[in-house]
């Protein structure tokens, strides 16, 4: 009997992670998910999915959490799929430092604490490591430049990892999502919102301009998780992957259009779009 190939999934409560999870274990993987919460681990718990529970925005939870999961898979991992993050959005002169260093703390450094402590099970495994960025690293908009630097800050990261483990027998890939219907706008929206509630006069050069992103947000089509899902499976599935997937097509093709037309053509017509898609609600 052939044993299952053994997954760990970051932030598997809710939106890519849960689907990544649950798409894996349909393709027989033995999964392992991370959670925050004890409602989330039973509900996981119940549909034959492993939990390790902590919170990348807790650095001391991250040891033991990992902890967990090295005993799980016996020092034999064959995924790490770094999905976990959040947002908080602000325009750049305002955000807080508490914000901006929480943001990096899950999106970024606790990603590579966890990769740091289950690289030696990855490497036995002759594993795939694959990080969960996002397309706004190359077609930022404004009010969410503290994500989007986050997740330049961790491709730069994975890009150098994947040189550095290069031989090893360890895949480094990342996929970088556009727009899907996940929990984090529930989230993040109501955050960069709390900005737009304070008195500070220099809010309102922006408030106007968050209140057209947040409308555009929503507005725009979202695709399904699932379907992002079927593209992290089939980079873990594929021999030799690529460095750098990103999905939907729809974001493929506006980063063509901004390479081809430059950054600040490009910022020209993307708070057109951000005004006119905000202004339709």
């Amino acid at each position: 009997m052939t044993t299952p190939r053994k997954i760990v999934v970051t932030g598997a409560s809710t939106g890519f992670g849960r689907c990544i999870a649950e798409a894996a274990l349909a393709q027989g993987w033995s999964v392992l998910g991370t959670v925050r919460k004890d409602t989330d681990a039973a509900d996981l718990r119940a549909k034959g999915i492993a939990v390790a529970q902590f919170d990348l925005a807790v650095p001391e939870s991250i040891g033991p959490g990992c902890a967990q999961i090295l005993a799980w898979c016996e020092g034999n991992l064959d995924a790490l799929v770094n999905n976990a993050g959040s947002t908080w959005p602000g325009p750049i002169e305002l955000v807080t430092m508490a914000d901006l260093r929480v943001q990096f703390e899950v999106n970024t450094f606790g990603h590579i604490d966890v990769t740091q402590r289950l690289l030696p099970a990855i490497r036995a495994g002759h594993g795939h490591v694959l990080f969960i960025s996002s397309d706004s690293t190359t077609l930022t908009p404004p009010i969410v430049g503290t994500y989007a630097a986050s997740k330049r800050a961790i491709e730069a990261l994975a890009e150098s990892l994947a040189q550095e483990t290069a031989g090893q027998g360890i895949h480094v890939s990342i996929v970088a999502p556009g727009p899907y219907q996940t929990a984090i706008w529930g989230t993040s929206i109501p955050r960069g919102e709390a900005y737009l509630e304070t008195a500070d006069p220099r809010l309102q050069l922006y408030r106007t301009l968050a209140e057209q992103l947040g409308r555009a947000s929503t507005n725009r089509p979202l695709g399904d998780p699932m379907d992002l899902a079927q593209v992290v499976l089939k980079q873990l599935n594929d021999p030799n992957p690529p460095l750098r997937t990103v999905a939907p097509f729809q974001s493929r093709l506006v980063s063509w259009v901004r390479a081809l037309i430059g950054p600040r053509r490009f910022h020209k017509l993307l708070r057109f779009v951000i005004a006119k898609q905000g202004a339709a609600s």
